[in-house]
C-alpha cells in the first residue's frame, strides 16, 4: 500500500517542472503532486519555486492576451457582435481545445458510469440463477470492472482539466482587465466604482475555479438522459423510455423557469452587493473622521439596510434553489416509481433485473448528474455575469498616448500650446443630439523652451492641475495644437506612494545608480530623514505612505522625478507641504539649480519664493487670463499682486527635527525584519505566514462558531444533522421495500410494498426540501448575523487596529469572504452531507446484509481515513497560502489605479504590470498545487471505494446461493454509487475547507478591541452641554502603546470660553495627539480633560464627539446626497442647509447641480475640488452649531484664497465659539487669542502670539528667543514684518486684518 501511495521520488526540492516531466501514468495518477505533499507533511518551509507550476498546454502565455484583444476587436468592429457575445466567442475560440477536452472526459466518464448501472441489471439477473457462475457471467464481471475503473479515472481527469481551464481563464481575465484599466481615461474611471471593482475581483474572478467546477454537467445532462432512456428501452421497452423522457422534459422546463427567476434575482442582489462594498470601502478609508463626526450609527444603518435588501434577494434565491435541488436530486426515485407502477398495472409483475437497473440508472442520473447540473447552471449564470462585467469594462474609453514630436522638428521649444482647448471625455458623440462633452480648460496659449520656468497660478478650481493633466494627455484635445518634445517627469499635488521601500518608490523601476541616487537624495533634503529611518532608503512604506509625513512624501515624489532625468518637468505644488527652510533649499538646489537647463512648469500658491520666473500664467474658471512676465501680470492685474504677496507666507509651521531630536512615537516607521514580519514601533502585525498557521489550526472551531454562535445554536446544528440523515435513510428503506415488492410477484402484496415504496420516496423528497431550505436559512442567518456584528465591531473598534491593518485586508472580509459564506458554503455543505450520509448508509446496509462485507468495509474506512488525514493538513496550508497569494493582486490593481496618472506620465505602467504578472503566476501556481493534491487524494480514495464496490459485485455473484437474491439486488444498488459518493464527499469537503478560513477571518473582525460606550445613562443629566466651551487639560499623559514614550506628556493648559487657540510645533511635537485626546480616540494614561467642568471620561463618546465641531485635514465626503453629507442625521431643514451653503460661498455651485440639495454624489472627487470639499466640511460644522470647533490642518492642501475664505467665515459666524486650530500656516493662527506651542509632547509655550514674539509690549520687532519666535524668524524679512504687525494689531485691538473679497465669486469646484 505504501508503494501505491508513493509513486514518485521526492528528493528534488524544485517542483516547478514535475508536471511537465511526468509521464502519462504519472499524470493519470497525479503522482507529480507527491513530492510537494511530502514536503509539507515534513513541516518543511517551501517557497514560490517549490510550488507546482502549470506548463505545457495549460501554461498561460502573454501572447494569449494579445490574441484575445485581436479576436475580440475583430468581433466588435468587423462582425459587429455585442460586447458580451464577442467576449464569450473569443474565450471559446482561444480555449476550444481545452473546452472540448473537458466536455469529452466528462461525457465519456458519465456515459461509462450509466453503462455500469445498466450492466448491474445483468449482474442482478445472475444473482437470481441457480448454480455456479458461468464463463459469460465472469466475462461480464470483468467488463464491469474495467468500465467501472475507467470512469473513475476519467471523472478525476475531468475535474483536473476543468480546474486548469478555469485557472487559465482567470489569468486571462485578470490580465486583460489590468491592461484595460491601465489605459482608461479619467472620465471612464468615474464609471467604475470601487465597490463594483472589488466585488468583481473578490467575489467572482478570484474564485472562478469554484464557480466553474460543475459547469460541464449542464451539457452532459441531456446526453445522459438520452443514453439512460436508450438503456431503459432496451431493458424494458420503448414505452418506459418515453415516460422517462417526458417526465424529465417537464422537470427540465420547471428547472429552467426556476433558474430564469434565480438569474434575475442574482442580478438585483449583485447591485446591492456592489453598493454595500463601495460604502464599506469609503467607510474604512475615512473611519477616523467618521468617529470624530460621531457618524458610526449612520454608516451602520446604511450598510445594514443595503445588506437587508441583499439578504431579501438571497432568501428568494434560496427557496427556489431548494425546490429545484430536491426535485432534481430525487427525480430518479419518483420517476422510477412512475415507471414501475406502469409496469405493475400492465403486468401485475415486476422484473427484478429491470426494476433495479432502472432505479440504479435513474438514481445515478438524478443524484450524480442532474443535481450537479443545477450547480452547473448557477455557475454558468455567474460566469456570464463575470463576462458581462468584463465586457462593460472593455467598452470603456481609453486614454490616448502622449503626442511627442520627433527630435528634429523643434530644436529649442520643448512645450508649445496654440489656442488649445481640452475636454474630459475621450468618447466620440454617437449622434448630433448627444450633449457635447464638458470643457475642462480652453484657450491656452504659451510656449516654453529649455532653461525656462513657467509658474501657473489661479484660484481654487481654476484649472491649474487640469492644465498639467492636459499636457500629459489625460484630457482630450478638441481645438488647437499642442507640441511636445522630450521625456516628461511629473510631481503630483497628492504624492503617489506605493507599498514598497523608499528606494523602490524613487527608482520606480529604473536601474540603481548609487552616485546618481545619492545626489538626488541630497538635492531633495532626504538625508536627514533617512537617518531617522531604521533601514534608511530600504525602509518599507505603508499604504499611500501612511507612515511618513506629507513633507517627506512630497520630497520622495520629487526625488522620483529628478532620478528620471527627464526633459520636461511638471511640478504640481510640491513645495506647499514643506517648511520654510526646506522649501527654500528645494527652490535653490532643485528648481533653480538641478533643473536650470530643463523646461519647468510649476503650479504653486507661492510664486514669490521662486526668483527669476520667466513666465507667469494666470488661470480662472478653466480659462487662460494672461501669460507673461511677473511684472507684466502684477501691473495689469493688481489684485493678483496682493494675493501673491500674502501667499508668500504660506509656509508650513512644521520644522524638521534633527536626527537626535526625532520622536519615536511620531515617526513610527515600518521596517521589514529578517522574519518577514512587519513591525510598527515594537508591535508586530500578523503576516501571511502566521495567518496561514493560525487559520489551519482552527477550521473545525470556525465551523462550530458559524453554526452555533451566529446561527440557531447547537440545537440548530443537531436538527440539521437529523434532517440530513433522514432522506438517505428513507431512500434506503424505499429500495428495501422495492426488493420485496419485486421478489413477491403477487397482486395482494401490492398495497403493502408498493405503498411503502411510494411513501418512502415521497417523504424523502419532502425532507430533502425541508433540509435544503433549513440549511440555506441556517447558514444565511449565521452569515447575516456575522456580517452585522462585523460591521458594528469595525465601526466601534479602537483606532489602533486600523493603524496596523491595511484597508484592503479588511475589505476582503466583507467582499470575498462574505460572498463565499453567502453563496458557496451552503452548497458545499449540502452536497458533502448528502454524499457522506449516503455512503455511510450504504456501507452499514452492506454489513447488515452480508457480514462478509465487514472486512472490505473496515479496509475501505481505514485506508480512506489514512489518505484523508495525510492530505487534509497539507490542503489546508496550501489553501491558505493560495488565498494569501491572491490578496496582493487586488492591492496591486488598486495601487496602480490610485497612481495611474503618475504611471502614465513616466510611461511606466509596466512597472506594476511586471509585479502583477509575478503575483498572478504565484497565485495560479498555488491553485494548481492545491488542485493537484486534491486530485491525488480523490483518485486514491475513490479507487479504494471502487475496489469495495467491485468486491461486493464479485462476492454477490460468487456467493449468490448463500444470501437472499433480493437483498443482494438492493445491496448492488447501494454499492454502485459508493465510489461516486466518496469522490463527491472528498471534493466538496475540500471546498468546505476552502470556505472555512473565510469564516475564521470574518470571526477575527468580531474580536477587535472596542471603544467605550457611545452614550451613558448619566448623559441625559448634562442638558445643553457644553454651554460655554471651556476646555481644561490637567496633567494629561497619553501613550499610543504601553511600551512607547508618551506622545502627550503631563500637558496642562486652559482655554477660556470663546477663545481662539492655534496649535503649532515641529514634526513629532504632539499636535495631532492633542486632538486625539480631546476626541478620546486614544485613552489617557494619566490626568484628565474637562469641558465646562465635566470630565470627558465620564461622558459617552457620541455625547462628547457630537458636541465638538471638526474640520479634518483630508476633507471627508461620502457617496450620498448633498443634504446627507451636510446633515447625516436629518435634523436640519432645507432652509438651514441653504443658509450655511451661502455663508460658505457654495450655494451657487450646489444650485447648479441636478436637484441641488438632493443631488447624489457618486464620487466626491468628481463633484467637488479639494477646496470645495473643505468648504462642504465647514458648512457641515456650521450647521451643527457646536460651542467647540477643532480644525486639524484643514487648510494644508488648499490655496490661500480658500484658506482665507474659511478663516473669514469662521471669524464672522463663530465669534462666540471656542476654536482650536492645528496650524499648517502661521498666517492662519497669527490673529489667534493664544498660541499653544508643543515640543516633544509637552507644552513649550502658551500665550498670545504677540507676547510670544516679544519681551515687552513696547517692542516694535521680534525680540523673543522662544520656539514660536524662531518659527516666525524662519521666514523672510517681509513675511516676518507682516506676521508681527498682524499679531500686534490683534493684541492691541488697533484694526482688523483686511480680507480681499473682490473675487469671492470665483468657481470653487
Amino acid at each position: 500500500m505504501k508503494r501505491f501511495l508513493e509513486e514518485v521520488d521526492d528528493s528534488s526540492k524544485l517542483f516547478s517542472n514535475l508536471y511537465t516531466d511526468s509521464n502519462v501514468l504519472g499524470k493519470m495518477f497525479f503522482s507529480f503532486a507527491k513530492p510537494l505533499l511530502n514536503q509539507i507533511l515534513r513541516n518543511e518551509r517551501f517557497d514560490d519555486n517549490q510550488l507546482l507550476a502549470i506548463s505545457g498546454e495549460y501554461s498561460v502565455k502573454n501572447s494569449e492576451t494579445e490574441q484575445f484583444i485581436q479576436i475580440y476587436t475583430e468581433n466588435r468592429e468587423v462582425k459587429l457582435r455585442d460586447p458580451l457575445n464577442s467576449l464569450l466567442f473569443t474565450v471559446f475560440k482561444l480555449y476550444r481545445k481545452n473546452v472540448l477536452l473537458c466536455l469529452f472526459t466528462s461525457m465519456v466518464a458519465e456515459m461509462l458510469a450509466i453503462y455500469c448501472c445498466y450492466i448491474s441489471g445483468y449482474l442482478i439477473e445472475f444473482m437470481q440463477t441457480i448454480g455456479a457462475p458461468t464463463q459469460y457471467e465472469i466475462s461480464m464481471l470483468i467488463v464491469f470492472t474495467l468500465i467501472f475503473l475507467g470512469q473513475i479515472f476519467l471523472r478525476n481527469l475531468h475535474y483536473f482539466f476543468n480546474t486548469m481551464l478555469s485557472l487559465k481563464m482567470k489569468k486571462l481575465f485578470l490580465s486583460i482587465m489590468y491592461n484595460k484599466l491601465s489605459h482608461l481615461s479619467l472620465d471612464s474611471m468615474g464609471e467604475i466604482s470601487d465597490g463594483k471593482l472589488i466585488a468583481l475581483l473578490q467575489s467572482y474572478i478570484f474564485i472562478l475555479e469554484k464557480i466553474m467546477v460543475l459547469t460541464f454537467y449542464c451539457f452532459v445532462a441531456p446526453f445522459g438522459l438520452i443514453v439512460s432512456c436508450a438503456f431503459i428501452a432496451i431493458k424494458g421497452g420503448l414505452i418506459y423510455a418515453l415516460v422517462v423522457q417526458f417526465l424529465y422534459i417537464v422537470l427540465f422546463w420547471i428547472q429552467y423557469l426556476i433558474n430564469l427567476i434565480i438569474g434575475k434575482v442574482i442580478s438585483k442582489e449583485s447591485v446591492q452587493n456592489d453598493y454595500r462594498i463601495g460604502l464599506i470601502y469609503q467607510m474604512l478609508c475615512g473611519l477616523r473622521t467618521i468617529k470624530c463626526f460621531a457618524m458610526e450609527n449612520f454608516f451602520l444603518e446604511r450598510i445594514l439596510n443595503l445588506r437587508k435588501t441583499q439578504v431579501r434577494y438571497q432568501r428568494v434565491q434560496t427557496a427556489l434553489s431548494s425546490i429545484g435541488w430536491a426535485l432534481l436530486n430525487n427525480s430518479g426515485y419518483f420517476i422510477s416509481l412512475a415507471v414501475l407502477l406502469i409496469g405493475w398495472r400492465a403486468n401485475y409483475y415486476l422484473n427484478i433485473s429491470f426494476s433495479f437497473s432502472t432505479l440504479t440508472i435513474l438514481a445515478y442520473l438524478s443524484s450524480a448528474i442532474l443535481s450537479l447540473s443545477l450547480g452547473g447552471m448557477t455557475g454558468i449564470q455567474q460566469f456570464i455575469y463575470v463576462c458581462r462585467r468584463i465586457s462593460q469594462i472593455l467598452e470603456l474609453t481609453e486614454q490616448k498616448s502622449l503626442r511627442l514630436l520627433p527630435e528634429s522638428r523643434f530644436e529649442k521649444c520643448y512645450l508649445k500650446m496654440t489656442n488649445c482647448s481640452f475636454c474630459w471625455s475621450f468618447k466620440t458623440p454617437k449622434s448630433e443630439d448627444e450633449a457635447a462633452p464638458k470643457i475642462a480648460i480652453q484657450n491656452v496659449n504659451f510656449s516654453l523652451k529649455s532653461g525656462e520656468i513657467m509658474v501657473v497660478i489661479g484660484y481654487v478650481g481654476s484649472g491649474k492641475t487640469t492644465l498639467l493633466r492636459s499636457i500629459l494627455n489625460e484630457t482630450k484635445l478638441i481645438k488647437g495644437d499642442m507640441e511636445i518634445k522630450g521625456r516628461i517627469a511629473y510631481v503630483e499635488q497628492e504624492p503617489f506612494i506605493f507599498p514598497g521601500t523608499v528606494k523602490e518608490n524613487i527608482l520606480f523601476g529604473k536601474d540603481y545608480d548609487k552616485e546618481k541616487f545619492d545626489n538626488v537624495i541630497r538635492l531633495c533634503e532626504l538625508e536627514t530623514d533617512f537617518k531617522q529611518m531604521g533601514k534608511q532608503e530600504n525602509t518599507m512604506m505603508g499604504d499611500s505612505g501612511c507612515n511618513v509625513s506629507g513633507g517627506q512624501k512630497a520630497r520622495i515624489s520629487l526625488a522620483r522625478a529628478l532620478y528620471e532625468d527627464a526633459d520636461i518637468y511638471l511640478l504640481d505644488n510640491p513645495i506647499s507641504a514643506l517648511d520654510s527652510q526646506i522649501s527654500q533649499k528645494i527652490v535653490e538646489n532643485v528648481i533653480k539649480g538641478y533643473l536650470k537647463n530643463k523646461c519647468v512648469v510649476l503650479v504653486t500658491f507661492q510664486p514669490k519664493i521662486v526668483p527669476n520666473i520667466d513666465k507667469l500664467l494666470v488661470l480662472d474658471q478653466g480659462h487662460q487670463i494672461r501669460v507673461g512676465t511677473p511684472e507684466e501680470i502684477y501691473a495689469e492685474y493688481g489684485y493678483l499682486s496682493d494675493i501673491v504677496t500674502n501667499e508668500a507666507s504660506e509656509i508650513n509651521t512644521d520644522i524638521q527635527c534633527a536626527p537626535e531630536e526625532a520622536d519615536e512615537y511620531e515617526i513610527c516607521l515600518t521596517e521589514k525584519g529578517d522574519d518577514d514580519s512587519v513591525k510598527v514601533g515594537k508591535e508586530t502585525i500578523i503576516t501571511q505566514k502566521e495567518e496561514t498557521r493560525a487559520v489551519t489550526g482552527s477550521v473545525l472551531y470556525s465551523a462550530y462558531m458559524i453554526f452555533s454562535k451566529y446561527s440557531w445554536g447547537p440545537i440548530g446544528l443537531l436538527l440539521y444533522l437529523i434532517f440530513s440523515a433522514i432522506p438517505p435513510l428513507l431512500l434506503i428503506l424505499s429500495i428495501y421495500y422495492l426488493g420485496f415488492w419485486a421478489s413477491f410477484p403477487y397482486y395482494y402484496y401490492y398495497d403493502f410494498y408498493a405503498n411503502r415504496f411510494m411513501m418512502s420516496v415521497g417523504f424523502a423528497v419532502l425532507f430533502t426540501i425541508i433540509r435544503n431550505v433549513y440549511s440555506y436559512y441556517l447558514i444565511l442567518s449565521g452569515s447575516n448575523n456575522l456580517h452585522s456584528i462585523m460591521c458594528e465591531r469595525v465601526l466601534r473598534g479602537t483606532i489602533s487596529f486600523f493603524d496596523h491593518n491595511p484597508v484592503g485586508k479588511v475589505v476582503t472580509r466583507f467582499a470575498k469572504d462574505q460572498f463565499l459564506v453567502d453563496q458557496k458554503l451552503n452548497f458545499f455543505v449540502l452536497v458533502f452531507s448528502e454524499a457522506i450520509f449516503a455512503a455511510l448508509g450504504s456501507l452499514l446496509y452492506a454489513v447488515i446484509i452480508t457480514p462478509y462485507a465487514a472486512i472490505p468495509v473496515f479496509f475501505l474506512t481505514f485506508v480512506s481515513l489514512y489518505i484523508f488525514r495525510k492530505c487534509s493538513g497539507a490542503l489546508a496550508i496550501l489553501q491558505s497560502y493560495e488565498s494569501n497569494a491572491r490578496d496582493p493582486l487586488q492591492q496591486n490593481i488598486l495601487t496602480m489605479l490610485g497612481g495611474i496618472i503618475t504611471c502614465r506620465a513616466y510611461d511606466n505602467t509596466k512597472y506594476f504590470k511586471n509585479s502583477f504578472d509575478k503575483q498572478l503566476t504565484k497565485s495560479v501556481n498555488a491553485s494548481f498545487s492545491y488542485v493537484s493534491i486534491i486530485r491525488w487524494q480523490g483518485l486514491r480514495v475513490q479507487l479504494v471505494g471502487g475496489s469495495f464496490t467491485l468486491t461486493v459485485a464479485w462476492l454477490a455473484v460468487l456467493l449468490k446461493e448463500q444470501v437472499n437474491s433480493s437483498l443482494l439486488s438492493v445491496l448492488m444498488v447501494f454499492v454502485m454509487d459508493i465510489a461516486a459518493y466518496i469522490l463527491v464527499a472528498i471534493l466538496f469537503y475540500s471546498e468546505f475547507l476552502y470556505c472555512m478560513p473565510s469564516v475564521e477571518r470574518m470571526l477575527q473582525l468580531t474580536e477587535i478591541k472596542q471603544e467605550d460606550a457611545l452614550v451613558l445613562p448619566s448623559d441625559k443629566n448634562l442638558g445643553q452641554w457644553p454651554s460655554q466651551g471651556q476646555i481644561k487639560y490637567n496633567s494629561v499623559t497619553m501613550k499610543y502603546r504601553e511600551e512607547l514614550e508618551p506622545a502627550v506628556n503631563e500637558v496642562s493648559f486652559e482655554i477660556e470660553p470663546g477663545m481662539k487657540v492655534g496649535v503649532v510645533g515641529r514634526t513629532g511635537a504632539g499636535k495631532s495627539s492633542i486632538l486625539q485626546t480631546l476626541f478620546r480616540l486614544n485613552d489617557l494614561h494619566e490626568g484628565s480633560i474637562e469641558i465646562d467642568g465635566v470630565n470627558i471620561k465620564e461622558v459617552g463618546l457620541h455625547t462628547l464627539r457630537q458636541s465638538i465641531g471638526y474640520i479634518p485635514q483630508q476633507a471627508f465626503l461620502f457617496s450620498g446626497t448633498v443634504s446627507e453629507n451636510l446633515d447625516p442625521f436629518d435634523q436640519k431643514s432645507d432652509e438651514e442647509m441653504i443658509s450655511v451653503l451661502k455663508k460658505c460661498q457654495l450655494w451657487d455651485y450646489v444650485q447648479s447641480l441636478d436637484q441641488d440639495l438632493e443631488h447624489y454624489i457618486w464620487d466626491p472627487n468628481l463633484t467637488f475640488s479639494q477646496g470645495g470639499k473643505q468648504l462642504m466640511c465647514l458648512a457641515r460644522e456650521l450647521l451643527k452649531d457646536c460651542k467647540i470647533i477643532v480644525m486639524d490642518e484643514a487648510t494644508a492642501s488648499i490655496d490661500y484664497y480658500t484658506d482665507q475664505l474659511i478663516q473669514k467665515t469662521l471669524r464672522e459666524y463663530c465669534k462666540s465659539q471656542t476654536m482650536i486650530t492645528i496650524a499648517h500656516r502661521i498666517s492662519t493662527v497669527i490673529d489667534a487669542d493664544k498660541i499653544l506651542v508643543m515640543e516633544k509632547g509637552k507644552v513649550a509655550e502658551y500665550d498670545h502670539p504677540f507676547k510670544l514674539m516679544t519681551q515687552k509690549d513696547t517692542d516694535t520687532e521680534i525680540t523673543s528667543e522662544g520656539n514660536f519666535a524662531k518659527m516666525v524668524k524662519a521666514y523672510g524679512e517681509e513675511e516676518q514684518r507682516w506676521l508681527f504687525n498682524v499679531a500686534k494689531n490683534h493684541y492691541f485691538k488697533v484694526s482688523d486684518v483686511a480680507f480681499d473679497t473682490q473675487t469671492e465669486g470665483s468657481q470653487l469646484t
